[in-house]
């Protein structure tokens, strides 16, 4: 390449420089090369990582006092659908094989019997009879899973076998959700006959919730990697708050979402006659579909509000097990130009400890020709509170909080007018911090 000019030897030179400067900067040329050996890993180290992830990163989207589960209350325990029974992970660069693996089932029944409560499994392929199951038993949880893979787009959102996407996941073909049958319709029949019924999801992206307001308890686990049982099972029984916010919308309705009202363009976008799927010896979707993003800067929640679409859960939701309170909520310019300071004081005001996640959005005024979203995160902190504890926070704006991007300048400009600063649980759920001025704009 160099020989035939397609690449520079300054070029080349800063790419071999970056690379250098990463192998540097984590100590690579520091320490031995570690031996290929995997009887030197600390396993039970790494599981106690995934599960700390497993367990800040479950989103609580629904909670109507079932949850955590108390041995006062609940003596039986059925725990119900066929993927409570898998290891659940995506297909591709998501694909990882663990030691060991600890199912939802298997943590659900170890810690229901720690705590000396009685648990029945019913993998749902008889709908009558694991809503007969849920009927007898004091709490129902139903676990439900779809299948993501990069490279592959699913063709609708709802937990059914037509909406499946990817590859296998894991790789048995049973544990796939093309084999799990209509777990919407399952969710359905057990939360008819129990309405104590949790459902827990092990899915890669937003899913429709047709029956979310006919449960008592809904819990975003994503794909919750090897111990997620165990994991899950400590936010089930409350030995962990949840502490994750959601990064996406969830809609209300398949019609909701930006790539649904945009045609075919939009998605699953059009084929692109041009591309080329020979790639030897790898396996790639064929043939390349051409998807245009035309909402513009209106991508994902900012497609909603812009809309006015109410949706099922918001983006940066997330239920804790207690509650808290914002306060003396303040913004001030600076420190340096163009920077903005947002100040609050956060209280839990119940009696146990629980994870706070406070959001920072920003609002920049619309002009003709230049379309901004009614709001913007730009900033968030996540901390851990106990009951009745407060902390005074500052969460810090740069100015490219306050820019947009201009084609014509090719860079990030400022536009006059009066930016608005908000801080709150959500993307609908927001206080107000007060008005920046930019250009010379007065605000009051």
């Amino acid at each position: 390449m160099l020989a035939s000019g397609q690449v520079s030897q300054k070029t080349l030179d800063q790419r071999v420089f970056e690379t250098l400067r990463e192998l540097f900067a984590f100590g690579f040329f520091d320490r031995q090369t570690y031996k290929k050996d995997s009887g030197q890993d600390n396993k039970a180290k790494d599981k106690a990582v995934a599960d700390q992830a497993e367990e800040r990163g479950a989103v609580l989207l629904r909670n109507r006092g079932v949850i955590p589960i108390r041995r006062k209350k609940v003596h039986s325990i059925a725990v119900i659908g066929p993927a409570a029974d898998h290891y659940i992970f995506g297909g591709g660069s998501s694909q990882v094989t663990p030691y060991s693996t600890t199912t939802l089932r298997q943590g659900i029944e170890a810690r229901a019997a720690k705590a000396g409560i009685k648990t029945s499994y019913d993998d749902g392929s008889n709908r009558q009879g694991a809503a007969a199951l849920a009927k007898r038993s004091d709490l129902a949880i139903v676990v439900a899973a779809d299948t993501e893979s990069e490279g592959v787009d699913k063709a609708c959102m709802s937990l059914i076998p037509q909406c499946t996407g990817g590859q296998a996941t894991p790789a048995q073909p049973q544990g796939t959700q093309a084999a799990f049958g209509d777990q919407d319709g399952l969710i359905e029949a057990v939360a008819a006959a129990n309405r104590r019924t949790v459902v827990v999801l092990e899915t890669g992206a937003p899913v429709l919730t047709p029956w979310r307001d006919s449960i008592a308890g809904l819990l975003e686990a994503w794909y919750p990697g090897e111990d997620g049982g165990t994991a899950v099972a400590h936010v089930l029984f409350g030995d962990a708050d949840p502490g994750g916010r959601l990064p996406v919308t969830f809609p209300r309705n398949a019609g909701d979402p930006p790539t649904a009202s945009g045609g075919m363009s939009r998605y699953p976008g059009t084929v692109n006659p041009t591309s080329n799927c020979n790639a030897g010896p790898f396996t790639i979707p064929c043939p390349y579909y051409q998807e245009t993003y035309s909402e513009g800067v209106m991508v994902g929640y900012r497609w909603y509000d812009s809309q006015h679409i109410k949706p099922a859960f918001p983006f940066g939701f997330g239920l804790s097990y207690t509650n808290f309170r914002f306060s003396r909520i303040s913004l001030r310019r600076g420190p340096g130009r163009g920077h903005a300071t947002v100040r609050f004081t956060l209280t839990n005001t119940r009696s146990r400890t629980g994870w706070a996640v406070p959001e920072v959005f920003v609002s920049l005024p619309s002009r003709p020709g230049l379309p901004e979203p009614p709001w913007q995160l730009h900033g968030f902190a996540k901390l851990r509170l106990a009951p009745g504890k407060s902390r005074r926070l500052s969460i810090h704006l740069v100015p490219r909080a306050f820019s947009y991007w201009s084609d014509a300048a090719n860079g990030w400009r400022i536009a006059r007018g009066c930016d608005r600063v908000a801080v709150g649980n959500s993307s609908r759920s927001l206080h107000p911090a007060g008005r920046v001025p930019q250009g010379g704009a007065r605000c009051g």
